[in-house]
């Protein structure tokens, strides 16, 4: 065997989720070529796989905005390396390897491996659906008291409710390494459960309460976020910038953080988005006329794009966060506090 020509180039990292682009294999079916590739970093919960539909072996590809297909969950972590294989009755594999879940450090030295996993893979012309399933699905929900209330796979872990507290609750997260969760007060108290503690704000002085946090993918670490913009990172979360010491037409009031990591965006009541990091900035309601305040950014499942949601239910989508409808416009009988994406 010998080269026929020379390389070309079909795929570089574009999307906001890809510190890297590696791991290729293309495959002809239902008469498309569809490249599956990796991106993202291998030892982190943030590796994932996608594809995307080429004209040819030597392209032009087009990737999928809905990336990665293959993404980390309870059960595994870190999904990549895919290679696709079709059984004697002509039926699409793919094996690819995962850190086990559900927590991991990323680390051969500390006797954690990638274990090999199998999934069936169907074709609609060039979208391929990969049947790998997924962890079970659940919730928390966080009260200003502390109570915690559990729905779905989601467990109870214990919770503040009860307990005599310097701020109120203002906000939570999951942590989905382990299946725990932190809950934030607004004087920066941080309290862990089932969750790892990586420090807290609790007893300093601060200019401006706390209004939310944000987990990193694998639930290592977290950010503190103040209403004048001010930012505190603990665990693996990197500081990547913030809005304090900033004059801010309006107070900060959320934050969303990459679902792959690298970055993170902030959410004034005004509809204003700052984006730190990786994390791309793709417009935002700042400078325009708002029925309602905006209350929350809820980051979009491929990091190319994330919504505002206003207390009147109205919903803003900017990049390739599609605007499924809203409920501004309906009359509620409460305010719209907070959303999340599946």
């Amino acid at each position: 065997m010998s080269l026929a020509s020379s390389p070309h180039a079909v795929l570089t990292q574009d999307q906001a989720w890809e510190s890297t682009v590696e791991g290729p294999d293309m495959v002809e079916a239902s008469g498309s070529y569809v490249l599956f590739y990796a991106g993202g970093d291998w030892n982190s919960a943030g590796y994932g796989v996608s594809y995307a539909d080429c004209a040819g072996p030597f392209g032009p590809c087009t990737k999928t905005a809905d990336a990665p297909i293959l993404h980390s969950d309870a059960a595994r972590l870190g999904p990549g390396g895919a290679s696709l294989f079709q059984d004697p009755g002509g039926n699409w594999w793919m094996a690819y390897a995962a850190w086990d879940g559900p927590a991991s450090d990323y680390s051969y030295s500390n006797g954690e491996f990638r274990s090999l996993w199998i999934a069936p893979v169907t074709f609609s012309g060039a979208t391929p659906v990969v049947e790998a399933g997924e962890a079970p699905e659940g919730y928390h929900l966080f009260a200003r008291d502390g109570g915690v209330f559990t729905f779905g796979a989601a467990l109870f872990a214990g919770s503040m409710g009860a307990t005599a507290l310097r701020g109120a609750v203002v906000g939570g997260a999951s942590d989905t390494a382990t299946g725990g969760y932190w809950e934030v007060g607004a004087d920066g108290g941080v309290f862990a459960f089932d969750a790892p503690f990586e420090g807290s704000m609790g007893g300093r002085v601060l200019h401006a309460p706390v209004v939310g946090m944000a987990s990193t993918p694998d639930g290592a670490g977290y950010w503190l976020v103040a209403s004048d913009g001010g930012i505190f990172a603990f665990g693996d979360a990197a500081f990547d910038g913030s809005m304090g010491a900033v004059h801010l037409d309006a107070p900060v009031v959320g934050m969303a953080a990459m679902p792959q990591g690298g970055g993170y965006w902030l959410v004034a009541s005004d509809g204003g988005i700052f984006a730190f990091g990786d994390a791309q900035y793709f417009g935002s309601m700042g400078g325009r006329r708002l029925s309602r305040p905006v209350v929350a950014v809820v980051a979009g499942p491929g990091s190319g794009g994330y919504w505002l949601l206003a207390t009147d239910g109205g919903i803003f989508a900017f990049g390739d966060a599609a605007f499924l409808g809203s409920m501004g416009a309906v009359h509620l009988a409460a305010p719209v506090v907070d959303g999340s994406s599946p």
